[in-house]
């Protein structure tokens, strides 16, 4: 149990003096050893064009799956007729 607060109060001063930060200023400064992010400008046209290419791609994938399958089990299925008898 008395051990217990001296390792806390260890660990805290070590990890305290682990942690490091900049300014952005610094940051930018140096751009090839802060920075690992494209920087290069941002196009809305080409992002929602690869949106809507996927939201349909998948919406098509997902409808023809559907109707695969639905028609799949309706072969499958033998209906019963009724026969009239009067």
């Amino acid at each position: 149990m008395s051990y217990i607060l001296p390792s806390i109060c260890i660990l805290f001063i070590a990890l305290t003096h682990m942690a490091s930060a900049i300014t952005l200023e610094e940051g930018m400064a140096d751009k090839t050893k802060y920075i690992f992010y494209d920087t290069s400008s941002f196009n809305p046209g080409i992002h929602a064009g690869l949106a809507l290419l996927i939201t349909f791609g998948i919406l098509g994938t997902f409808t023809s799956t559907v109707m695969i399958v639905t028609k799949a089990l309706e072969k499958r299925r033998k209906r019963r007729t009724r026969t009239m008898s009067h």
